[in-house]
């Protein structure tokens, strides 16, 4: 039931009219959004969307994003429940979803995370909390607690299945009692366990959880959240959540000091010059996120399980959290740009890093310009070198120690090369790695419809050093392959470059290729037929294509470099591979994901530095609805 109500309620609030903030760009908002008013100045994590309808209205020019997103939302609320009707006319500014401070060591996250809309009208928000009363049953329990009533729905526990001893016929005339939808949505425990079902009192508010009986693992399996949900309606919000702790931590933090508007931190947030734009914002105190999760995953029946499941083990938690204590908090902001949707991440530094600034360059991110325009796929950046020596000056686990150990050990093994110093230490300038339609070449060999072409290119300053390494890695096979790769001097438009070839069915295939596009520019590729695609010059550039220029103008700069897929090329080449001419048609779902896929024209992302903070930007570029 939880999911009918409060699932449905996020979605649905979230995405409805009503009434949104104002937030001067350099100023603190004159009404900050009313859920951040009742919320405690050291809450460990926000996430808010608006309500206002002009805001969400701004996806409708793209396509396919539904003419009424509304009608969408409704899909997932209890029958009978209307927006115009029910919410529209109690909801306020923004909702939210929250994780409370922890209070005690026995905190779970269930007592900790809680559901937020914003009320605007008193007698409204009482009419829906009764209509709600209406359709999914009177509550099991319901207490006063300073002040606020909680409204507790516990379903009734699934009823055992019936003994093999007993009667046929009684089993069919009885008839089982009408029962709630259950609220939980369990992480799916091991085909081989099965629950053990616990019968709580009708009275009860908590009933325990179901215990997962497999084996030894009995109570590790413990992945249910608690089945059911409370309610409770003040002036200033109503509140949903899987317990009534969760509300009671929220009541005890009424009144008691700052509350999370009057944060400066947070203020920093509501100051974010897309404020006003925002579809949704997000906030995280970077302290009080690693108490909280400590304590959850120690304490939350599941989650120790989970975090197992996730690989890491203490160790390697212990590093994460290394990571994270340059950090004081993280703000996300999504907003709707003429392109697209842009979402921004930002990672601000408890005192100021100027050495880990974005350093300005004259004449960024040129070596896009060495990519041909159909490029699938792109990723550049600049200095590697410099970014491998930070990365290596980080906390790392013992586990990543001895990954990078065996790395070194085996290049060393099979090249002669040292991974730091012959390769690492020449990457010193800008740096791409491509996807791109090429014929012929290594992954031709594999299938011949994979036409796929695959390029690094490098800058280095020290070209003497790369021409050793690789005349090195070129000694190295000739011995290793006993003459089956031969090393060829190829051309292309007069111009010579490298080409280590094999024989596959008496048939000769170039896997691999390079050559120096200028002193200071090695290009790496997949074969001949991807070095013509890229050398000496691509015949259309990948920087003057209006797709590219689309996906990355309105990142900051400078920028460390670009993520970028170009989603319509890319996606006509894996339904090429993956489907027979039209046979996707058939399917009705493949079909839709199809079109639906298809209206994104790009996908891309950059990260950038200042002394204050680091910084992702991402950019979904969409394909805008036909004028009628």
């Amino acid at each position: 039931m939880l999911r009918r109500i409060s699932g449905s309620l996020l979605v649905t609030l979230a995405l409805v009219p009503g009434q949104a903030a104002i937030a001067a760009p350099l100023a603190k908002p004159a009404a900050p959004p009313a859920v951040t008013t009742v919320l405690p100045a050291d809450t460990p994590l926000l996430v808010m969307a608006t309500t206002n309808p002009d805001q969400w209205a701004a996806l409708n020019r793209f396509n396919p994003i539904p003419p009424s997103l509304l009608q969408l939302a409704l899909l997932s609320l209890p029958p009978n429940i209307t927006y115009a009707e029910d919410v529209q006319p109690w909801l306020g500014d923004r909702v939210a979803v929250t994780l409370l401070p922890i209070r005690s060591e026995q905190d779970t996250l269930w007592s900790n995370l809680l559901f937020l809309a914003p009320v605007k009208a008193e007698e409204p928000a009482k009419q829906f909390l009764t209509k709600v009363k209406e359709l999914v049953g009177e509550p099991q329990a319901q207490r006063e607690y300073k002040g606020v009533t909680i409204f507790s729905w516990v379903p009734p526990a699934p009823k055992p299945a019936p003994d093999a001893s007993e009667d046929s016929e009684d089993s069919e005339d009885s008839e089982d009692p009408p029962q709630l939808e259950p609220s939980p949505v369990p992480v799916q425990p091991l085909s081989s366990c099965r629950p053990n079902a616990s019968t709580a009192p009708a009275s009860s508010a908590e009933p325990e959880s179901p215990q997962v009986a497999c084996g030894d693992h009995t109570g590790a399996l413990e992945t249910q959240m608690p089945r059911g949900f409370a309610v409770a309606l003040t002036p200033q919000y109503l509140t949903i959540a899987a317990t009534p702790e969760a509300i009671e931590h929220l009541i005890d933090r009424q009144n008691t000091g700052p509350t999370l508007a009057d944060n400066p931190q947070f203020q920093r947030t509501l100051r974010h010059p897309q404020f006003d734009r925002a579809l949704t914002l997000g906030y995280g105190d970077v302290g009080g996120l690693g108490t909280v999760f400590t304590n959850l995953l120690k304490n939350t029946p599941g989650l120790p399980f989970l975090t197992a499941l996730s690989g890491f083990d203490a160790d390697e938690l212990s590093v994460i959290a290394q990571a994270y204590s340059p950090y004081n908090t993280i703000e996300t902001v999504s907003w709707v740009q003429p392109q697209g949707i842009h979402s921004q991440a930002s990672f601000y530094y408890k005192t100021p890093q100027p050495d880990k600034a974005t350093i300005a360059d004259p004449n960024p991110n040129q070596i896009i310009a060495r990519l041909p325009a159909a490029t699938y796929l792109s990723a550049n950046s600049r200095d590697f070198n410099r970014q491998w020596q930070y990365f290596l000056q980080q906390p790392s686990s013992k586990k990543t120690q001895e990954s990078l150990k065996r790395v070194r050990a085996e290049i060393l093994t099979n090249t002669g090369l040292d991974l730091d110093r012959d390769l690492i230490r020449l990457l010193d300038g800008e740096y791409v790695l491509s996807f791109f339609p090429a014929r012929g070449g290594l992954f031709n060999s594999f299938a011949p419809n994979l036409n796929l072409g695959m390029a690094v290119i490098v800058q280095t300053s020290d070209r003497a050093a790369a021409e050793a390494a690789l005349k090195k890695l070129e000694q190295r096979l000739k011995v290793s392959s006993r003459g089956e790769v031969s090393i060829a001097r190829r051309s292309v438009q007069g111009r010579p470059f490298t080409s280590w070839e094999a024989k596959d069915r008496k048939r000769l295939v170039s896997f691999f290729s390079y050559a120096w596009a200028d002193a200071d520019t090695l290009i790496l590729s997949s074969g001949a037929e991807s070095m013509a695609a890229l050398y000496p010059r691509p015949y259309l550039p990948l920087d003057r294509n209006y797709t590219f220029q689309t996906a990355t103008a309105s990142f900051p700069d400078p920028n460390e470099g670009f993520f970028y897929v170009n989603m319509g090329a890319s996606l006509s080449f894996l339904y090429g591979v993956i489907f027979p001419a039209g046979s996707s048609n058939d399917v009705p779902f493949v079909a839709e994901t199809q079109r639906v896929l298809g209206t994104i024209r790009s996908i891309s992302t950059s990260n950038s530095a200042t002394a204050d903070y680091q910084r992702v930007d991402a950019l979904w570029v969409l394909g805008a609805t036909p004028k009628q």
